[in-house]
């Protein structure tokens, strides 16, 4: 299947749209103005995907929140409301299961189990540029705790994580939890001294002009309605939903960010293939930029990467080996079960100084089940600044198969990027094995003396579309 790319920033989705037409029909019944629905990220960790000891609660706390939201009477009964995110597992669906009277149409989140706060750093911008969310519900900062994970730092990566979001989308309304306890004497304690810099965070943002605001989760959820250390039972988790549903409404008025201006230039082409049975039907290029063997790589960094393992451990450098590997054999793959990561790759420009022109990416991936669901963030840095990076959008492919799959992107001019110094894949789905990444170019051609008088005359720029991440 090939997708021409013409939305924003070349973004490649599949969006559920219940949620839309929910609203869309709702308000041509009433003979309302139609507006566009007020987009809503869930972001966390189990506790947002709406997980327990016992199994699964559907929907988690987004069930009864989209129900309160929904039937408010208010500006979010008239406006609609869409949660957006890049997972969509864990829907409370339709009929209703008794006793439970809820439904959740819109099942979208980024709820990843087991993720802490720099797991949601590494993924956040790529997030932000899929959704473009009115409003994000932070409930971050549980397995940082669980993890015992530098926990002194723990309200420093929030504080950064926050500044993140302010920057990137300063219309965005961030609303910070103070999370909920843990059944653990020891473990409750740390939560408690980890909430406690919460509202000096939220008010250092606030000062500074951000939309920061907090909730109390803590004292929302009733301990008895706990069913594990770290989760509640429905019970608990219709009482986060109440703590949300007050917040959200105490900000009023809320409206979606403005759209960025669609990218000028070419249209990006993504080609995805399937294909069942084998987990190594798709072969690696071995002579790529960034294969581990070719003199264009100067280096790589992984961060947020936790490696699997069962049947071997699984590791990064799989990414760039070359390698075809074996079916079910984690050693030839990079895979993190439940979080995500990001890797960046530096061409040598000592060898060629000009950088290099990208004509085509592929990411391949290979299991079983639904593990070879991709969805990343590509980025550029060129010669011109290498620190900034500039994200040509995000791109996802769910074949949900048991066997092969591949992303490829091309540009309809044969020119993705040119002057290019690094590149870099913000993983944003947990739990897909990803067998390799290839990158395709050749180095920059050296302008002419005269042709370079010309360029820097007439001010030419090396990438012909720009979304600057701050």
């Amino acid at each position: 299947m090939t997708t021409q790319l013409t939305n924003r920033q070349g973004t490649s989705t599949m969006k559920s749209t219940h949620t839309i037409r929910f609203a869309l029909v709702a308000l041509a019944l009433a003979g309302a103005t139609v507006a566009a629905p007020i987009r809503i990220m869930p972001l966390g960790d189990s506790l947002t995907r709406g997980l327990n000891g016992v199994g699964n609660v559907p929907g988690g706390y987004r069930t009864s929140l989209y129900n309160q939201l929904t039937t408010d009477s208010g500006w979010f009964q008239a406006n609609g409301v869409d949660f957006v995110g890049t997972a969509s597992d864990n829907a409370d669906p339709f009929p209703p299961t008794a006793p439970d009277t809820d439904w959740l149409p819109d099942s979208d989140h980024e709820g990843h189990g087991g993720q802490r706060i720099d797991q949601a750093q590494a993924g956040i911008l790529g997030w932000l540029a899929a959704t473009n969310p009115a409003i994000v519900l932070m409930h971050l900062g549980t397995n940082d705790v669980a993890q015992d994970y530098s926990l002194a730092a723990a309200p420093s990566r929030l504080d950064t994580l926050i500044g993140t979001i302010a920057t990137a989308s300063p219309d965005t309304h961030v609303v910070v939890a103070q999370i909920i306890p843990s059944t653990s004497v020891g473990e409750n304690a740390q939560i408690q001294s980890f909430n406690s810099a919460i509202p000096g965070i939220v008010a250092s943002h606030q000062a500074a002009g951000h939309l920061v605001t907090s909730v109390d989760m803590y004292s929302a959820v009733t301990p008895t309605n706990m069913v594990d250390t770290y989760h509640p039972g429905k019970a608990g988790y219709d009482e986060m939903a109440d703590a949300w549903f007050a917040a959200i409404e105490a900000l009023g008025n809320v409206e979606n960010p403005p759209e960025p201006p669609p990218a000028p230039g070419a249209t990006i082409v993504q080609t995805n293939i399937a294909l069942d049975g084998s987990q190594v039907a798709i072969p690696p290029a071995t002579d790529d930029l960034i294969n581990v063997g070719q003199a264009t790589l100067a280096g790589e960094s992984h961060d947020g990467y936790a490696p699997f393992t069962l049947q071997g451990t699984s590791s990064t450098g799989a990414l760039n080996d070359g390698l075809l590997g074996q079916d079910s054999v984690n050693t030839d793959t990079a895979f993190d079960l439940d979080g995500t990561w990001t890797s960046t790759y530096l061409l040598n420009t000592a060898l060629r100084p000009a950088g290099y022109d990208i004509t085509e990416i592929r990411t391949i991936s290979g299991w079983i089940a639904t593990r070879t669901n991709q969805s990343f963030e590509l980025l550029f840095a060129t010669v011109e600044d290498p620190a900034l990076f500039v994200s040509y959008g995000t791109f996802s492919y769910s074949p949900g198969n048991s066997g092969s799959a591949m992303i490829t992107l091309t540009d309809s001019t044969g020119l993705l990027a040119t002057g290019v110094a690094a590149i870099r894949f913000n993983v944003l789905n947990a739990g897909t094995v990803y067998r390799e990444f290839d990158v395709f170019g050749q180095p920059t051609a050296v302008p002419e003396p005269a042709s370079l008088l010309l360029a820097l005359l007439g001010g030419a720029t090396l990438l012909r579309r720009r979304s600057r991440v701050r």
